[in-house]
Parts: structure tokens; sequence; C-alpha cells
């Protein structure tokens, strides 16, 4: 299979800078936002692939295609993409594995061709990609807004592609040159047929020539005189008779020419007319189909805005009622916090003047020996290695089957590195790990049904590990580099992913000296001290208060038992100490607690103020919106009301249009009446004026062998007052005596029979170069019979496969490949019939963009299963579709994928989801960037 493994563009269109796609075997999807340079893409390939106009690749001109700068750059001087085509499979003619085809562009729109980095011209291109049966045509690539190609082809357009992909193009050849041989045996045929026509008019009048000499020969010297005088009286007979020919041939040819006039102004007039048919048929077939599909295209994408501006309308609508919900609901949390704020001091004041009391208690007691200090570190050491997020959301799930705990409960750090990692991992600490997203999705219920606030979750079967950056690799080794945050954290295996998609490639150094030797900006860093170094380049740091570590520490439970141990040894060793000391101590703990929670509920508030004023601003700019989109509402409304008046003066402008036809068509009518009664009026004067000629020609003929025969008694005496019947019955006599003396002229007798010989063998000539004819003609019949068996075979193959795939794209109805002549296929055009269940068979031109869309789809998925071709490019072939329709041409996108290679452009999320490589495409500043993601 030959596919594309990479196209590199610099320079072209949106792709400033140069920019690489790496496409993979299967099915490539190309996403992005509308306007991003997802078609330039498309673009791209085929500017490649070998497209000329620079407009088939949306540009005015082929200077267009270069970037422009936009508003702050400089446009670049030439456009370069390339197209790398895997080899290994040797389809095409050249001995490397990868075949690298260039096509560079200047500002003078003069393109520059390579193979490989080396120049070559654009037919050599061409034909290195014609090797490899790759065609920038073909039905494998299908630009935007072409998806309804196969269904506005004419029916003889369509024919003409089975038989493409039939191959019967060799049969072609054969019979042109059947053909061409046709009409050199015609030629031959038409010259033997003329020579014939020569050697029987030369033989009719040798025959006369011949009678004339004998009746020379008889009559010499006995009829002379009375054979002159006999025929110089048929002489002036026939010349009499051939004047009253002529005259009458003068007169028939006067009233043909008139009729001939007047047939030619009605035929003159016919072609008139039936050109103002073609031109109305031209403006209906070509124009009048445009126009319409785009009047209401315009209409369905009016109505679509329309019907997605209200939806949005409606949403900002329920978004603004949740933040009011949401806004009373904070209030109420403020006041609750103040008011446990406002009992905490007091609960606080009262434990004050309790704790003054007895410090001054213990200052009257004679125990020197003070251990508060360790049982303090004892306490805060219990409190951190038994603390666990205090936050109700998370405890409310915690017995849930599945959840294994929150981050921090599941990770175990070193003290040294406690801060930093805490630092790195920020609010996502308190993220919990499940089991898999179904366990996720029950304890989203649980929160929702109880209000109980937001948890982030990192379901085991679902979360995704950071991808590794081979670059740190080299960086881990370098002085002031502790290592990776992942590295330095002890958890188990089974939660890889979700430590490595918190903790990711950040890089744990010894302080922000240490992260500029590094290069800040290169990888994302936190210092021992608790700086954070993003790789956007900025730097959060400074002094920290009251930081509180929540990962478990590796040393923490032996220090707690050394601490224990030490403070039984210290109590052995002062037994004596006063219970007042104890319970200041306590009440110091106490009081510690207290602040916390006073500082607690203090920062809860402080945040919640925050959302509250964030929620204010999110409300005003959904208010903004709204007002924006009625003002939208208003604008489509009265742009709808506009198309849909065109589109009803468009309508009417046909229908007239079609009245015009109609009434030039009964013209037409009338005039071939009258021209068949004046044709018929031509036929018989023609037929007369034939008559005459036969008949001028019999007495000019007769006469000319009088005047010949004359001129043998030409020295006789004409006789008078002798009438014809005496002279006629004189030579009567003469001959029967000349008759009995058997005088013949044997020189004319032998010319004669040489003529008839040449005659005979002219007759042979001509019938052996019919009989070659017929045998070409046989020979162009036989090619025609198995020519149409081929196509035939590859007609109906592609017939049922077409019916199979629409019906497993559609429910609602099916669709077949139809001959317009089933008797003689090639002379005819294919069609296609489309019908939906409960109705009768559709016009193409009746369809919905989607159900033309599924037409098309089909046709190219039938011709992939017949003649498949490498890859497949196509451009939001699935805009017109539905969801449901959509779910099933991705399916099929993914099966025929194992067979070819699919590059697709597509914003709907079923087709995104069966992607094996998805390419997202994003606008920053007018250029155009790519992510890739293989899944």
């Amino acid at each position: 299979m030959t596919k594309i493994t990479k196209l590199s563009a610099t320079g072209f269109k949106s792709f400033a800078k140069k920019t690489d796609l790496n496409f993979g075997d299967g099915f490539n999807c190309i996403i992005g936002a509308n306007g991003s340079g997802k078609s330039n893409v498309m673009d791209a390939l085929c500017f490649v692939l070998g497209k000329i106009s620079a407009k088939s690749m949306r540009a005015e001109k082929s200077a267009h295609l270069l970037y422009n700068g936009g508003k702050n750059k400089s446009t670049a001087l030439t456009a370069e993409v390339s197209i790398h085509f895997d080899n290994s499979n040797k389809r095409f003619p050249l001995d490397e594995k990868e075949i690298k085809i260039t096509r560079i562009v200047k500002k003078t729109g003069q393109s520059i061709y390579k193979i490989n980095n080396k120049k070559r011209t654009r037919q050599q291109v061409v034909d290195l990609l014609a090797s490899a049966k790759i065609d920038p045509n073909g039905h494998n690539v299908i630009l935007q807004g072409d998806i309804t190609y196969f269904t506005n082809m004419k029916p003889l357009e369509r024919r003409l592609v089975v038989e493409e992909i039939s191959g019967i193009s060799i049969f072609e050849d054969k019979k042109n040159k059947a053909i061409l041989e046709l009409g050199k045996v015609e030629e031959k045929l038409k010259e033997a047929n003329i020579l014939l026509t020569e050697r029987e008019a030369h033989l009719r009048e040798l025959k006369k020539e011949r009678d004339q000499a004998k009746k020379y020969l008889d009559l010499k010297n006995k009829i002379k005189d009375n054979k002159a005088t006999y025929i110089n009286l048929q002489i002036k007979e026939k010349e009499i008779k051939k004047n009253e020919l002529l005259k009458s041939a003068k007169e028939q040819e006067s009233k043909l020419n008139v009729l001939t006039d007047k047939i030619s102004n009605i035929k003159k007039g016919i072609e008139e007319n039936k050109e103002d048919i073609q031109q109305i048929n031209l403006v209906l077939d070509e124009k009048g189909e445009k126009e319409q599909l785009n009047l209401r295209k315009g209409i369905t994408n009016i109505k679509t805005d329309l019907i997605q501006i209200k939806s949005r309308i409606e949403t900002l609508q329920k978004e603004i009622i949740k933040i009011q919900e949401r806004k009373k609901q904070l209030e109420e949390n403020i006041s609750k916090n103040n008011k446990k704020i406002e009992n905490l001091f007091k609960r606080k004041g009262s434990l004050d003047t309790e704790k003054i009391k007895l410090e001054r208690q213990s200052e009257r007691s004679n125990k020197k020996i003070d251990f508060t200090s360790k049982i303090n570190e004892l306490a805060r050491l219990k409190s951190e290695s038994s603390e666990t997020f205090t936050n109700p959301s998370i405890n409310s799930i915690s017995s849930v089957e599945g959840v294994h705990g929150t981050v921090s409960e599941l990770g175990e750090v070193n003290e040294k590195y406690a801060l930093a990692l805490e630092i790195c991992a920020g609010a996502r600490m308190k993220s919990v790990i499940t089991k898999d997203d179904f366990c996720a999705e029950k304890c989203i219920k649980i929160l929702k049904e109880n209000r109980l606030g937001i948890v982030t979750f990192l379901p085991l079967n679902k979360i995704r590990a950071r991808a590794s950056n081979l670059a740190i690799n080299s960086l881990k080794k370098l002085n002031g580099v502790h290592g990776l945050a992942i590295d330095l954290i002890k958890y188990n295996k089974k939660y890889h992913n979700a430590f490595s998609n918190i903790f990711g490639s950040t890089l744990i150094v010894k302080d922000i000296p240490t992260a500029r030797k590094l290069g800040i900006g290169r990888t994302r860093m936190v210092t021992l001290e608790g700086d954070l170094l993003e790789t956007s380049g900025a730097i959060v740091g400074g002094y920290r208060r009251g930081l509180k570590i929540g990962f478990k520490q590796k040393n923490t439970d032996e220090m707690i038992l050394n601490l224990e141990k030490e403070i039984e040894d210290l109590k052995e060793k002062s037994s004596g100490l006063r219970e007042e000391k104890i319970k200041v101590i306590e009440l110091e703990h106490e009081l510690s607690g207290l602040d916390k929670e006073i500082d607690m509920f203090s920062t809860e508030n402080e945040r919640i103020k925050n959302i509250l004023k964030n929620q204010d601003k999110e409300k005003q700019e959904f208010e903004t919106e709204l007002n924006s989109l009625k003002y939208s509402i208003k604008n489509e409304s009265g742009n709808l009301k506009n198309t849909e008046k065109k589109e009803k003066d468009f309508y009417e402008k046909l229908k007239n249009l079609t009245k015009k036809r109609n009434k030039l068509t009964e013209e037409i009518n009338k005039k071939e009446n009258i021209l068949e009664v004046e044709s018929e009026k031509t036929k018989k004067i023609e037929h007369k004026i034939n008559e005459i000629s036969i008949y001028k020609a019999k007495e000019i003929a007769e006469l000319e062998a009088l005047k010949k025969e004359f001129e043998e008694y030409k020295d006789g005496k004409i006789r008078k007052s002798v009438n014809k019947f005496d002279l006629k019955r004189e030579i009567s006599q003469f001959e029967r005596l000349v008759s009995n003396m058997g005088n013949i002229n044997m020189k004319a007798l032998e010319i004669y029979e040489e003529l008839v010989q040449e005659h005979q063998k002219l007759v042979e000539k001509s019938e052996k170069i019919r009989t070659e004819k017929i045998d070409v003609l046989d020979m162009i019949g036989e090619i025609e019979e198995k020519k149409t068996g081929i196509f035939m075979e590859t007609f109906n193959s592609l017939n049922n496969k077409f019916k199979e795939i629409f019906s497993s794209l559609s429910t609602k109805g099916h669709a077949s490949l139809i001959l317009e002549n089933k008797e003689f296929p090639l002379e005819g055009g294919v069609d296609i019939a489309v019908k939906i269940t409960g109705k009768k068979h559709l016009d193409l031109r009746s369809l919905s963009g989607g159900e033309k869309s599924l037409v098309t789809l089909a046709l190219i998925f039938a011709i992939q299963e017949h003649d498949p071709a490498s890859f497949y490019i196509l451009d939001e072939v699935d805009a017109a579709l539905d969801k449901h329709n959509a779910e099933k041409l991705a399916k099929l996108f993914k099966q025929y994928s194992s067979k070819a290679q699919y590059i697709i452009i597509s914003h709907n999320d079923s087709i995104i989801a069966e992607g094996d490589r998805l390419f997202g495409i994003s606008m920053q500043d007018g250029i155009s960037k790519i992510t890739s993601l293989k899944l």
C-alpha cells in the first residue's frame, strides 16, 4: 500500500513556520475550530499532488498561497510543501524506500517541483504519481463541499467512471484502430466504385459506337443518301424535343429554387428556436440547479444558525440562574463561617483565661524538669501522621467500594522533599484515586445528592501517564538537581499513571540559581524552599506561611516511638510534675487547633468572596452574550425572510422560462409540419426534374448518336419531299440485305470485349473490398461485445456493494445503480435510484445534503471494495449527517482503514472517537499550530 507518511509545510497559507504532520497507516483525523487551518492541510496535499488551479485550493492566484504575515509579521517569500510516501513495496519505479515530492511556489506565481530534493518538471512529477496509480482528481480525494460529487454528475459522466474502474480502455484502443482501418477500407471502396462507374459509362458509349460502326459499314455504299436524309429528319425532331425538355426542366428548376429558399428559411427559423431552447435548458440545468441549491443551502444554514443561537440563549439563561443560586449558597456559607469564627473566638478567650491561670500555678511549682516541648512535638507528629483531609466531601465517599484514597494519603515522601513536592502537586494532592470511572461516577452522584462540593477523581482505567521528556534525562545528572518529582515519592506501582499525571516531568532542584543554570522554561522545576518555575517562564515564590505538609514522611513512625519513649523516661524521672503543667500544654495544643480552625474558616471566606467576584463577572459576560445573541436572532430572522423571498422569485423565474420553452417547442412543431409538406413538394419536383433529366439525357444521347452517325453520311445527298415512313421502309429493306451479308466492324467489337473484361475485374475487386469492410465491422462488434461484458461485470459488482453499504449507513431506505440503456449499456448513462422508506424513488436533486452525502460515501466505499486506492483524503464529508448516520459512517471508516490509509478532516465527535491518530489544529496570531495524539 502506498501510504503518506508525512506532510511538511513552510510558508504555505496559515503554516508560517515549518510544520510536520506524521500520518499513521489507518484512520488519521484532523480536528480544530473553524478558521484554524484544517482545510489548509487538504490544500497542501492537493498543492503537491498536482492541482494546477489556485482556485481549487481556495486562492484567487498562486501567490495567495503564501503566508501573508498577518498584522505584524512579514509575508513569506516562498511557500513550500512536501509529501513523503512509503515506497517499501516499490509502487514507485525508484530504488529509494521513501519518496519525497516537493512543490515550491514563489511570489511571482512560478512553481518549482522536486523529487527527493532534485529539481524535476511538473510532468515528471505527474508521471511518477501516475506510476503509483495516484490521481489528484480521483474519487479518493474529496474537497470541502464536493461530497455531492457523484450525485451531481451527469449519467454519462457516471458511466465513464465505471468504465475507468473496469479497465476497458484497452478495448477502446482496439476499437479505434479498427475504426481507422474501416475508414481506409471505405476509402478504397469509394475509389473502386468511382472507377467502376467511369468504366460502365465508357462501356455504354462504346456500345453505341459499335452499333453506329456496324450501321456505317452496312449502309456505307447503299443507303448513304437515305440514311443521311432519315437521320437528318430524326435530328430535327430530336432538337425540337430536346428544346422542349430543356424548357420544362428550367421551369421545374425555377419552382424548385423557390421551394428550396422557403425550406431554408423554415429550417433557419427552427434552428434559431432550438438554440433559444438550448439556452433555456442550459439556464435550467446548470444555473437553475446551482442557484436553487445555493438558496436552499443558505436557508438551511440560517435556520441552523437560529436553532444554535436559541439553544445557546437557553443555555445562558440556565447558567445565569445557576450562578444566582450558587451565589445565594455561597453567601449563606460565608454567614455560617462567620458564626463559627465568632464562636471559636469566644472559646479561645475562655481557654486563654484558663491557660494564664494554670501557668501562674505552674510557676510556683518546684518541679524543674520541663518536657513540654517533647509533648508538643509528639502531638504534632501524631497529628500529621493520623491527619486526613477533613474535607466532608472526601469523608462522605471514603467508604465507597473502589475508592483508594487521596494522592496525599497514598504517597510517602522524605521530609527533605515534602515542601517541594507539595508545591509541585498543589491542589491536586486532594484528588481521589478510584478503581475506575464507574466508581468515580458513583461518588459524584453521592456528592451531588448531598450537596457536598466538588472533588477531582483519577480513575485508574482512564487516567493516562504524562509522556516522558527525553531532554530531562540529561538535566537529572547535573549539580543541584535532586531528581524527578515522581522518583522522590514512594507509592504502590498500581497508582503510577495517577502520580505520573500529577507530578509529570517536574524536576526538584536545590534553589533558583540552580534553575537558572539549567535554563528557566526548559521544563517545570520546584526548589527545596518551595519556589515554582513554570515552562512559560513564570516564577512563583516568596515566604510561605502556615503551609501544611500533606504527605506522610518516611521516618514519622520512628520519630513518634522515640519521642514517646523519651517522654516516658522523663515522666519516670519527674513523676512529681504538677498536673497543672500538663493541663497548660493541653490548653496550648487546643488553642493552636482553634487558631488553625479560625484561619481555615477565614481562608474559606476569602476563597468564597473571590468565587463570588468571578461569579458576578461570569454573569455579566453571560448577560452581554445573551443580549448579543438576541440581536443576532433579529438579524438572522430578517436574512431568512429575504432569502426565502429570493427563492420564491427564483422559482417564478424558472416557471416563466419553462413556459417560454414550451411555446418555442410548439413553434418548432408547426414549422416542422410546414417543412414536411414543402419537402414533399420538393421531392415531387425533384422527381419530375429527374424524369426530365433522364428523358433529356436519352434524347441528347440519341441526338449525339444521330449526329455522330450523320458524320458518316455527311457526303450523302439529303432528299426532299420524302417522308420517314418511306425512308424507313427502304432502309429496312437495305438492312435485311446487309444482314444477309453479315458485314461487321471487328475492331469495335474487340475493343468492346476488352472493356467488358476490365469491367468484370473491377466488379470482383469491389466485392473483395466489401468483404473486408464486413470483416472489420464484425471485429468492431466483437470488441464491443467483450467491452460490454467486462463493463457489466464491474457494474454489477459495484451495484451490489453500493446497495449493501448504503443500507448499512441508512436504515430509512435503500439505493442502487441503474443503467439508462439496459440493452446497450455503453450507449447510455448510469443513474442512481434512491428510495426512502414509505416513499417512491426520489430525484437526486431533491435529496437533502445528508442523503446526498450518504449516497456519495456509499459509492466511494463500493469503489474501494472493487478498485481500492492506497489512501483516501476527505474534507468534512460528514458535515451534513445527523448523529446516528455519523456514528455508522465512523464505524465504516474504522473498518476500511484496515485496508487503506484515511486522512479525514472532521468536526464530528463520532468520527473523531474512532480515529487512530488525531491532529488538533489551532490558530494563534494568524498561524496554525499542530498537536498530535496517537490513540
